[in-house]
């Protein structure tokens, strides 16, 4: 699973020769380090991270306008990213800080994650819920991206009641009123159903390292079968 390390401490401390010995450490080992600065800390450059000493490493500028989240996305796709750092991150704005995935798990197994702009889960937005399986390689996760169940009992009272209100019209030739409901209804099913964050899940997921395959296992009659042969 992901790390979330935060640094501080008072001005001139070495913060930023700190961020760039992480970067080299990584890139040493052949790991791709995407490097970012805000776009107000422009005091040796734009573009730049620089430490007191003079040592610089080049960083992607976050604006006001950039949506990191997508930035990541988009870089991640060209080449798989293992390490993001952000210098200065003081300085991004309150809505750069508002996106964020969250998880738990249970001594059963059981792992959920969620993406979600508010710091906590609502109870409706969608999540992936699965398992943690122990392998000869380590672990494996599998499960699904799906609304909570109290989302589809909604949906299903929902579509119920208007239903009913709209057969209801239909029998008193209220043809109008039952078209209206029966739009109604559609798109109360839309917004319950309808869930934007479940390709960011998905994209999360996407960057967990893959399932290494099993190797072939030789056995002593194997070997043996192959000595009769010759």
């Amino acid at each position: 699973m992901a790390q979330l390390y935060y640094r501080y401490s008072t001005m001139n401390a070495g913060k930023s020769i700190e961020l760039i010995k992480v970067a080299y450490n990584y890139e040493e080992r052949g790991k791709h380090v995407l490097t970012l600065i805000p776009s107000i800390d422009n005091r040796y450059g734009t573009g730049v991270v620089t430490s007191r000493i003079g040592i610089q490493r080049e960083a992607t500028i976050v604006g006001d306008d950039t949506n990191i989240l997508e930035l990541f996305m988009r870089e991640n796709e060209k080449q798989k990213i293992d390490c993001v750092l952000i210098d200065e991150c003081q300085f991004l704005k309150k809505h750069r800080l508002e996106n964020c995935y969250f998880g738990s798990s249970e001594k059963s197994g059981k792992v959920e994650i969620f993406y979600h702009r508010a710091k906590k889960h609502d109870g409706s937005s969608a999540g992936f819920f699965g398992h943690i399986e122990k392998t000869s390689g380590g672990s494996r996760i599998t499960g699904s991206i799906r609304r909570t169940a109290a989302v589809y009992i909604a949906a299903a009272l929902w579509t119920v009641i208007t239903l009913f209100i709209a057969l209801v019209l239909v029998a008193l030739k209220e043809y109008s009123g039952a078209a209206c409901t029966a739009a109604v209804m559609l798109a109360g099913l839309g917004l319950m159903l309808w869930e934007g964050s479940a390709g960011y899940i998905q994209t999360y997921l996407e960057t967990f390292p893959p399932m290494k395959p099993k190797e072939p296992e030789f056995t002593d009659s194997a070997d043996d079968s192959d000595d009769a042969d010759d």
